[in-house]
């Protein structure tokens, strides 16, 4: 079996680990309450107003498929830097430009674990010239990567230091890791990128 079916019958398991921590989150839901509330009343005495072995049996159940998910998640990120490789990419729109810098050494990471999520690229953007999608998992964005990424308020800088020059980004669609380079720049629509980012919860645009 090739590394790309390996992951993708990896991330189908995960994707039912997920799906059945959802279940137990909800019966913890169902009585009010979640993984730390005390299931004892100030007395001591069982609480009466929940379902304490179904409670018991969900938080059991979750800590174990958290466990779980996180032993797949690595075995995952492994297999997806085995398949590196042989299925990235370079986008020729930007590959072909003439008099682009691109002299920069190659950076090194430890780990293949996505820091980002594109939410929106604009028409006619920088980003989407490169080749940008929505859904697109971040891996590296120039030099920053899983090691030394800390938050949204690198991103722009990072950009801002490409003027001129190629900027790479590695991506995760789906099972497939791509490398794409982009231009940033001055443009009709905002920033000098046009894509959003999502981290988590938080979302912004360059």
């Amino acid at each position: 079996m090739s590394n790309l079916q390996e992951t993708k019958d990896l991330i189908a398991k995960r994707d039912e680990i997920d799906a059945k921590i959802e279940e137990y989150t909800a019966v913890l839901s169902a009585n009010s309450v979640d993984m730390k509330a005390p299931l004892v009343d100030q007395q001591d005495f069982p609480r009466n107003d929940i379902d304490i072995y179904a409670v018991r049996d969900a938080r059991v159940n979750i800590i174990r498929l958290r466990n779980d998910r996180d032993d797949l998640t690595k075995e995952i990120e492994e297999k997806i830097s085995n398949i590196h490789t042989d299925t990235t990419k370079t986008d020729p729109k930007t590959s072909e430009s003439a008099g682009v810098e691109d002299d920069e050494p190659p950076v090194r990471r430890t780990t293949n674990k996505p820091i980002l999520r594109i939410s929106s690229v604009t028409e006619g953007s920088p980003a989407e010239e490169g080749g940008l999608e929505v859904n697109d998992l971040v891996i590296q964005f120039g030099k920053l990567h899983g090691d030394n990424f800390t938050g949204l308020e690198q991103l722009a800088e990072e950009t801002k230091s490409y003027l001129g020059k190629n900027l790479k980004i590695t991506v995760l669609r789906g099972t497939r890791v791509y490398r794409l380079q982009f231009q940033p720049r001055e443009w009709a629509g905002r920033g000098i990128f046009g894509a959003g980012f999502l981290p988590l919860t938080t979302s912004h645009i360059i």
